[in-house]
């Protein structure tokens, strides 16, 4: 009776404890991000910025403002203009897959690297969206919707998305030198042929494939995500993969934002988040990337909006598993993989 009850009274203690603890811990992680509005940004200012150049961990990049571009995302989308600063940053450049970079002035959260200008640039200058319009991102995503609508590609243009597709005719009618930087998908497992002959496809849905430069694994990364820290939405996974990479710019114990620009912009989705390694940067005048490998799991992304993506840590994704047979030679050999959109499942299969 009396080991029962110092048992009980142990196993108490230790419960007691470990809520103080967990309780302590949300408390900490919860602390209100404080922000900065665009009205207190003027032409000077100096700040920084984190994005990943190699491993996991983010490192810090001078910043300072140029101005403000009104209007310049869209209507009352309002750009900071800002020249990045740094021996790393003025090496690489601006680079495809730091979309989301945050940026701070004062400990204050500005926003998210997600424009770059022009091609060849001689300075590592890009735009900043503004952290206020990102999260409202957050706001439509609690507000009750009905069912999904599917978007469809008009014949002819080029779906408006972070990357720059195969421009048409009519597309090629003017100039916009201020550009989302590049998310390119990456694609893995995918013969050469495979990605030229849906060419077609990719360019009706604005989408830049890239082959080579990372891969996607269900490796544990034990590195926590953080602001700056990269992050991949996995549309195929499996025996083939493609991954896009952005770097996260906000973080509470629910969700993420990341990109600062829309990946596909789909709307509402549901695509597989997962952590990133970068394995290296590579400095280009033309096109600096990051080389990505996605690893681990950690929730979904659920929205794919104009400011951004939202991403819901420990919501499961949900996909469409496909398992392949070819028949051919002596033996038949068994593919399984994973898909989200038609478009993929076709070319995967196909």
């Amino acid at each position: 009776m009396r080991r029962a009850a110092l048992v009980a009274v142990v196993v108490y203690g230790f419960l007691a404890s470990f809520l103080i603890f967990s309780q302590a811990t949300l408390a900490q992680i919860s602390k209100t991000v404080d922000t900065i509005p665009v009205s207190q940004i003027h032409a000077g200012m100096r700040g920084v910025a984190y994005t990943v150049f190699q491993g996991t961990k983010p490192e810090p990049m001078d910043v300072e403002v140029l101005g403000i571009l009104k209007n310049a995302n869209g209507p009352k989308g309002d750009i900071i203009l800002v020249r990045l600063g740094g021996t790393k940053a003025e090496y690489t450049g601006v680079v495809a897959g730091m979309s989301g970079s945050p940026v701070y002035f004062d400990g204050k959260l500005a926003g998210a690297i997600a424009f770059r200008i022009g091609e060849f640039s001689k300075e590592p200058i890009a735009g900043v969206t503004p952290i206020s319009e990102m999260l409202e991102i957050s706001a439509l995503d609690s507000t009750p919707t009905s069912v999904p609508v599917q978007a469809k590609s008009i014949p002819g243009l080029t779906a408006k998305t972070s990357g720059p597709g195969l421009p048409s005719a009519a597309a090629q009618s003017f100039a916009n030198y201020l550009k989302p930087i590049e998310t390119p998908l990456v694609f893995s497992g995918f013969s050469e042929d495979s990605i030229q002959r849906f060419a077609p496809q990719f360019a009706a849905e604005g989408i830049v494939p890239v082959m080579g430069v990372g891969s996607a694994s269900d490796t544990k990364q034990p590195d926590p995500l953080e602001p700056g820290s990269a992050v991949s939405a996995i549309l195929v996974r499996g025996d083939m993969d493609i991954a896009a990479t952005c770097t996260v710019t906000y973080i509470d114990p629910q969700h993420l934002l990341a990109c600062g620009h829309p990946l596909l912009q789909f709307g509402m989705i549901n695509l597989p988040m997962t952590k990133a390694q970068v394995l290296a940067t590579l400095p280009s005048p033309l096109n600096a990337f990051k080389i990505v490998n996605a690893t681990e799991t950690v929730g979904s992304f659920v929205q794919d909006r104009h400011t951004g993506i939202l991403g819901e840590f420990g919501k499961k994704p949900e996909m469409i598993p496909v398992t392949l047979t070819i028949h051919g030679g002596t033996t038949a050999k068994t593919s399984a993989r994973s898909q989200f959109r038609p478009l993929f499942l076709t070319l995967s299969t196909g």
